[in-house]
């Protein structure tokens, strides 16, 4: 991104002015929220699914804004993503599995053995294998959080958008997910990583290549240590 400005208008309650944020394969970038921001327009900019005002934002070195819809909606294909919001962005009215790989489905085709098994080893690291059966309403906050990380990594996107990934979570998560971050890492994804100000982030995301701050509207990046 470069020289980007969004105002703050609902839904979101940040506005975003940045001069220039790269993130590269491979990459982990981590933002730290502040933390009277309930819903920054951040994940949406970097996924170009919301006008900027000005400046340029980049997906694998094409802008956004040049991109035809059907190029647009293949790129996006390549982004996964756990939502920053209380809402877990799960349809209610299918199955935990037939939600788990819907993205997957309608981007990249129907599912055959080695995606099944990529499910199970991303799944078992998450915590919340076997998927469990029937809908989500069904299922408590914290399986649905860790199978949404399942959903973001499944595929092997080119980059992962991790927007407060630890809300509703209960017992041990941060080292599992830190697991998939990693190995995501090493499949050359980029990872964007949203936390709360304050909150811990080094197992989740070892090693990160840089480190942001979002307040009052501008993401500006933190020194290095």
């Amino acid at each position: 991104m470069r020289t980007v400005r969004v105002t703050a208008e609902f839904p979101y309650d940040s506005a975003l002015s940045v001069d220039e944020f790269v993130l590269k394969a491979g990459e982990l970038a981590v933002v730290e929220l502040s933390n009277e921001i309930r819903r920054a327009p951040l994940a949406d900019v970097v996924s170009g699914l919301l006008e900027i005002e000005n400046g340029t934002v980049f997906f694998q070195g094409v802008d956004w804004r040049v991109m035809t819809p059907d190029a647009a909606a293949h790129a996006r294909g390549g982004i996964g993503r756990v939502f920053d919001g209380i809402a877990s962005n799960w349809v209610s009215n299918l199955d935990n599995d037939e939600n788990l790989t819907l993205s997957f489905r309608y981007h990249q085709g129907e599912l055959n053995a080695e995606t099944r098994k990529q499910i199970e080893e991303l799944a078992t690291i998450a915590g919340c294998w076997p998927i469990p059966e029937g809908r989500p309403a069904s299922v408590s906050k914290n399986i649905l959080r860790r199978l949404e990380w399942v959903r973001a990594f499944l595929g092997e996107p080119s980059l992962v958008i991790l927007g407060r990934p630890m809300r509703d979570i209960t017992g041990d998560a941060e080292g599992p997910l830190g697991q998939l971050v990693t190995r995501a890492r090493e499949h050359g994804a980029a990872i964007l990583l949203m936390v709360s100000e304050g909150e811990s982030w080094q197992i989740t995301a070892p090693n990160p290549s840089s480190r942001w701050r979002l307040s009052d509207g501008r993401l500006v990046e933190m020194e290095k240590n």
